[in-house]
This record gives structure tokens, sequence and C-alpha cells, in this order.
């Protein structure tokens, strides 16, 4: 499944770039913040995972009335700061936006569809002291899963080459279950996280 998305995903962009349908690419930075309850936001213990930032690429390659298509790929980062452990998340998906002109402003409801990998990553670590000292190995995992994101974009001077636009999203992932029979199953594997953003797109039809 992964390979196949991200192949489908390498060839709508080539196709795009060869092409002369190309509308606009937009670069944006948020703010992740974990809801639910899951092991990003464990509401009965203090393991919660706190945003650090969320960078994002959105490119719309062809548009047909009010409806564009196109590309995302975001990172997600998380700390655990209770053991400083690092959260990456990477995500590729296709999207479609819709529409809506008022004046000189533009909304953007936007869904995308994709896969999601979550990297946990812990450098190594020392306890105890003196002669009792000893080093604990650190953590390096990597799940996968499939994730879904809405979003809506509003933008000002939609009519100019480049200008800034504030996003709200909301993103909900579904881990798959690890191979390793040690690794416990029962945690709850769907994930969701928000994400205040603001961005700058540069349209290439104006």
């Amino acid at each position: 499944m992964k390979r196949l998305f991200l192949t489908s995903i390498f060839s709508v962009f080539v196709i795009s770039s060869f092409s002369q349908i190309n509308e606009s690419i937009s670069i944006k930075i948020g703010y992740p913040i974990a809801v639910g309850n899951n092991f990003l936001n464990n509401k009965d213990s203090d393991l919660k995972y706190k945003g650090i930032i969320d960078i994002g690429i959105d490119y719309s390659f062809y548009k047909m009335k009010n409806l564009e298509f196109g590309i995302l790929f975001n990172a997600t980062f998380l700390n655990l700061e209770i053991s400083d452990a690092n959260l990456m998340m990477l995500t590729p998906k296709l999207k479609m936006d819709y529409i809506i002109n008022h004046n000189n402003m533009e909304i953007k409801p936007q869904i995308s569809f994709g896969y999601s990998n979550w990297r946990l990553r812990q450098s190594d670590y020392q306890i105890g002291e003196g002669d009792e000292e000893m080093t604990i190995e650190g953590i390096k995992e990597n799940y996968n899963g499939l994730s879904m994101k809405f979003a809506n974009k509003i933008s000002f001077n939609k009519n100019k080459r480049i200008n800034w636009y504030f996003e709200i999203s909301y993103e909900f992932s579904r881990l798959e279950k690890p191979n390793n029979d040690i690794v416990d199953n029962n945690y709850n594997r769907n994930l969701q996280l928000f994400y205040p953003s603001i961005g700058v797109i540069w349209n290439f039809k104006n």
C-alpha cells in the first residue's frame, strides 16, 4: 500500500511538472496540537506529546471551475518532554480544494487523504551514579498508517501573484498494527491533531 501510494503521488507530480496546468504552490508553518485520548495525548498520565512545528507544502496542479486538485506534504514534529523523546510524522497526500470567492477574499475548504509515517527517536541516556551508572539504549521505532485531513484556508488579495493565508485544519491518522509481537496492540491507534497555520501562496496564473 505504501509503495503504491507514493508511486501514485510521484507519477502525478511528474505529469503535472511537464504540463501547462500548474496553478499554485504554497508553503505553510503551523503548530501541531494533539487531541483525543491516545498515546499522543494520554489523559490519564503526564505522557503527552507537545507540538514543536508543522511544515507543509501544498501544490495545486489542476483547476476545474471551483475545484482544485493537487498534492500535499507535511512534516510534523512533537516532543515528549518527560523522556526527551522526539516524534516526527511525514504525510504525503492527495488533496481537493473547493474555492469560494467573496469580494477580495478567497475561502478554500480542503479534504486530503494519504499515507503517514511516524518516526519515534530517543537518544541513549544514563541512569544511576558512580559504580551504579548505566547507559540505557535509545529508541528508534517506525510506525505506518493512513491519514485524512480536513482544512479551511482564508486568503486576501487573491488577485495578486503572492499572498498570505490563514489555515485551520484537523488530521486523523490510523496506525497499522506493529509486526513485533512484543508490542502491545491494545493502545488507541487512532491519532488526532489540530493545526492553526499561516502560509504564503504563489499563484502561477496571475
